[in-house]
């Protein structure tokens, strides 16, 4: 059985840098996974994750809780021609 998932898997994340749990666990489990994170915090994901691994949002600081990057990854996704995803 393969952990390469079917639908592309989000990790939305804001200051978790040093922290990131559900990046942390997909790591150990071997999934391809991306961590979308705000421009500001690019390099700080980076060095811990891999640059690989991060996309970079088109936006910072809007005060409107994780729906922008949720809307970000839908659009992506679909961009990319895919019919579903996971964000976690």
């Amino acid at each position: 059985m393969s952990n390469q998932p079917t639908y592309p898997i989000y990790v939305i994340s804001k200051g978790r840098y040093d922290q990131c749990l559900t990046a942390d666990f997909l790591i150990a489990d071997g999934a391809d996974f991306h961590i979308v994170v705000e421009p500001q915090e690019k390099n700080l994901y980076a060095e811990k994750y891999g640059s690989e691994r991060i996309y970079v949002l088109p936006f910072s600081n809007l005060g409107l809780g994780s729906i922008p990057a949720r809307n970000w990854c839908w659009e992506h996704a679909k961009a990319n021609g895919h019919k579903r995803h996971w964000i976690l």
